[in-house]
């Protein structure tokens, strides 16, 4: 097996982990020792403590609104129809079968149109956000999680059977847009959600994020959904973030000092889990989410792109809190989730865009100058969210794990197309440098909090192959070469959030190592970026 080392180690080699150790160590110990301080400035400002405060009053469920729900869902999708339809001709490279029915049984029944499209990585990854705007036509109307999925999915068969009736089938659409709905436009939901139901002006105005729920709740105040519980957990809630990164990367339109912008959110919204008390209740409900946009700037270039957003729709709830807040709680459940990387590109065939089989030149003589990128939707797995309280110090974690489907950059491609002819390798390979794969992520997260002082790690672990067998051109490909990419990353931060404000000050540090391989050909790297942030808690 050749293998092709981009860097070799991270940059600084073994000493760069000796000294991020030497830091963490030196934090945590700073934190153990100023705990008693932490405490007391804890007692002083109750905003410090882990409490549980109710809302105001007891809300009833806002009216379910099915008519609407499905009058502004026929009526996107028609113009969406119409509209794909009246520029169709823009999309003649993906055109396969005529509206016969020859042609329509050959795609739909005898499942030979059932394939993965060849579109490029952009359009490609989109469709996860369709399908949360689909989705949220249902919730944003009070409809289930059930009702909402549905929608999705009925609009995912629809536009690939009916309105794409030239193209395939696409499998990969077909996934992104069902699976996207759950992982993307739940959070996206809550989030919207817990924007336009705060006091707050700037809070409300964020709540635009979603445009259709912010003009309804603004017109129609009666549809606001009900307000979600005050989230008391430390890191939990809404926050901006604006700050400043640097990153040393093995390519060096990887490496540098960036604007680090950014939007997180993190519920738990199981009704009174901080609250005092002991329960256990199980069944299906959203028991929490996640959404967390994250992006380096320069030059108005999206240098990096960010993104991982996750729900809990069904689980089991354990809690046993006393009157002085001390205690724990935990959730048990399934979840789905959705993870977007992207790095800026500098090759222009990395960009998109690119016609398929319309004889652009590739110029496959020069190697391939791919950048890493991977839009993934784990599908449904475990999680684990939890915190514990003490009289000084509070901890929160959560822990999940997925089966997986993605569009996967294979990171071994640019070392593979230095010795290698790539014209009869996958469709979206050749052009885009990206493949359809099959496999398993893991996450882990732990914080731990004293008074104003937040510690926390995340570690993420994923592993990913490629399917041969359904490219659009199957029958044209000489090689379909197998390839596989695995990365590991480890985030930490150290958080200060200043009293009686809505402000923190956070330093972080992220390290991944990267591997990949085409065929016989193995490439590694590695990266680490350090950030320093303010945050605005919402």
């Amino acid at each position: 097996m050749i293998e092709a080392r981009l860097a070799g180690a991270l940059p600084g080699g073994g000493r760069a982990w000796r000294r991020a150790a030497a830091v963490l160590a030196a934090v945590a110990l700073a934190l153990v020792a100023a705990a008693p301080r932490f405490a007391a400035a804890a007692e002083a400002d109750p905003e410090l403590q882990l409490v549980y405060r109710p809302p105001a009053a007891e809300q009833s469920e806002p009216p379910r609104m099915a008519t609407r729900a499905y009058l502004e869902f026929g009526a996107v999708l028609l113009y969406e129809n119409l509209d794909y339809w009246a520029t169709y001709g823009d999309w003649v490279e993906d055109w396969q079968f005529a509206f016969t029915w020859d042609d329509q049984k050959k795609k739909l029944l005898q499942l030979k149109g059932v394939r993965f499209d060849s579109n490029d990585f952009q359009t490609n990854w989109t469709h996860a956000y369709a399908g949360s705007m689909y989705y949220n036509f249902g919730r944003i109307n009070n409809l289930g999680v059930g009702e909402s999925f549905l929608m999705a999915a009925f609009e995912s068969v629809y536009w690939e059977s009916v309105v794409e009736y030239r193209e395939v089938f696409s499998i990969n659409d077909t996934f992104m847009t069902i699976f996207g709905a759950l992982s993307i436009g739940e959070p996206y939901y809550q989030l919207a959600r817990y924007l336009t139901t705060r006091e707050d002006p700037m809070a409300r105005a964020l709540g635009f994020i979603s445009p259709v729920m912010g003009i309804q709740a603004l017109l129609d105040p009666a549809s606001r959904p009900r307000r979600t519980d005050n989230q008391t957990l430390p890191g939990y809630g809404v926050f901006l973030v604006l700050g400043a990164a640097t990153v040393d990367a093995n390519y060096p339109s990887d490496t540098g000092t960036f604007t680090a912008v950014g939007l997180r959110s993190r519920f738990v919204l199981a009704p009174g889990f901080t609250a005092p008390g002991t329960e256990s209740r199980q069944g299906w409900e959203v028991l929490a989410s996640t959404a967390d946009f994250c992006a380096d700037l320069e030059g108005g270039n999206v240098q990096e792109l960010d993104v991982f957003s996750r729900a809990v729709f069904y689980g089991r709830v354990d809690r046993s809190v006393g009157d002085d807040s001390r205690g724990s709680a935990s959730i048990l459940g399934f979840g789905s989730a959705f993870t977007l990387f992207r790095k800026d590109s500098v090759a222009p065939y990395d960009r998109g865009g690119v016609p398929v089989h319309l004889g652009y030149d590739l110029h496959l003589e020069e190697p391939r100058d791919f950048r890493d990128k991977y839009a993934i939707v784990h599908l449904f797995g475990p999680v684990y969210e939890g915190f514990w309280r003490g009289r000084t110090l509070g901890v929160t974690w959560a822990m999940e794990a997925y089966p997986d489907f993605g569009m996967i950059n294979a990171y071994g491609l640019n070392a593979y197309s230095v010795d290698h002819d790539l014209a009869g390798d996958k469709t979206t390979l050749l052009y885009d440098g990206y493949y359809y794969g099959y496999g398993v992520s893991g996450k882990a997260r732990v914080e731990a909090s004293a008074g104003p002082v937040t510690i926390g790690a995340v570690g993420s672990l994923h592993y990913h192959a490629s399917i041969e067998g359904l490219d659009r051109f199957q029958d044209d490909l000489t090689t379909d070469v197998r390839a596989w990419d695995t990365w590991f990353r480890l985030d930490a931060n150290l958080t200060v959030r200043i009293p009686r404000t809505p402000l923190a000050v956070e330093a972080s540090a992220r390290w991944s190592s990267r591997r990949g391989a085409v065929g016989d050909v193995v490439a590694r790297g590695t990266e680490s970026r350090y950030a320093l942030e303010v945050t605005w808690r919402l």
